[in-house]
């Protein structure tokens, strides 16, 4: 079965602005109309479900789902995003967002957003997935090589990722870590800009970069691969600080792997002067740390472990453990 969409003007008027912060076009309205009314009711829900907030109140035994309007908004956010990627090509949308959709499914999103908090499961098969999501996860993240930590100045969450942490990548759990990090990030920024942003500021501190910490060719290829099908227009930003010249060889390898709209959004940036022109007319001081530039107050260590077990899954890595909030 397929969802017929026809809104009034002024409800398509309220969509287009709500997305990307730029208003839809007539055009893109109309397309992605029709890629949402191509799905199925199925396939409707689960693109609706890469909103947490949706994912979380279709789920609720609260009584209270979410509306057939809201799941239709949010399927079509879905679809503009990739319908931007594949630059309006229809045909080509349709496809990567059911590829997307059968992916989510089977590399189990739902599951990574929901394992440190569904302990208590009495379906024996969900618990064990659910405990080796955990073990996983957890394993990769001793050394806090990733993580989400303050806002920037449009209420972005920052994706921050330390790559001078040490860590000894495994195969199995390298895409589902940045998946669960991805998800977490765009589930805060979700909660914070009420869905009015949809990108991502990314922040890389290569203040401790030695070519040890860097992860597999093979694996980092494939996690390019999976992010750019799967997460297309969800960044913003990519700030890379004090990138030495050892990273120039790793870099000059994965750049034919990464497509010129994600190029076009890197910044190298070197030095404290450097840093702090470019960074703070981006993020606070109250919301930077010290490796950003000198003057950031976020200076105390956090607990992974609350992090991942205690502080809500849209809630950033120092914000209220309180799951009300």
């Amino acid at each position: 079965m397929t969802i017929k969409i026809d809104r009034p003007r002024a409800e398509e008027a309220k969509l287009g602005n709500a997305n990307l912060n730029i208003p839809w076009t007539v055009s893109e309205e109309k397309i992605c109309k029709r890629i949402v009314a191509s799905l199925t009711d199925d396939e409707v829900e689960h693109a609706a479900r890469c909103s947490y907030r949706y994912y979380m109140a279709s789920v609720s035994a609260n009584g209270n789902p979410p509306s057939i309007e809201e799941r239709d908004n949010l399927a079509l956010k879905m679809a503009r995003r990739h319908l931007i990627a594949r630059k309006g090509d229809e045909e080509s949308a349709l496809k990567s967002v059911r590829q997307t959709i059968k992916y989510r499914v089977e590399a189990g999103v739902d599951d990574i957003r929901r394992a440190f908090y569904e302990k208590d499961v009495s379906d024996l098969d969900r618990s064990r997935r659910f405990a080796a999501i955990r073990a996983g996860i957890e394993s990769q993240l001793t050394t806090k090589v990733m993580y989400v930590r303050g806002y920037d100045r449009k209420g972005r969450p920052l994706f921050i990722m330390d790559a001078g942490a040490s860590v000894e990548w495994d195969e199995d759990w390298f895409v589902p870590l940045h998946v669960y990090m991805m998800e977490r990030t765009i589930a805060c920024l979700d909660r914070a800009t009420d869905g009015q942003e949809e990108r991502l500021h990314i922040t890389v501190d290569y203040g401790r970069y030695s070519s040890k910490n860097a992860p597999p060719l093979k694996l980092a290829k494939s996690l390019l691969k999976v992010l750019a099908n799967h997460w297309p227009e969800r960044v913003e930003v990519i700030v890379l600080l004090d990138a030495p010249l050892i990273f120039r060889a790793f870099w000059t390898m994965m750049q034919p792997f990464i497509d010129p709209d994600t190029k076009s959004k890197i910044r190298f940036l070197t030095g404290d002067n450097q840093k702090r022109s470019v960074l703070e007319g981006l993020i606070s001081e109250q919301e930077a740390c010290p490796f950003m530039f000198p003057e950031g107050q976020k200076t105390t260590d956090f607990d992974m472990h609350s992090f991942l077990y205690k502080i809500p899954f849209e809630r950033t890595c120092d914000e209220s453990c309180d799951p009300s909030l």
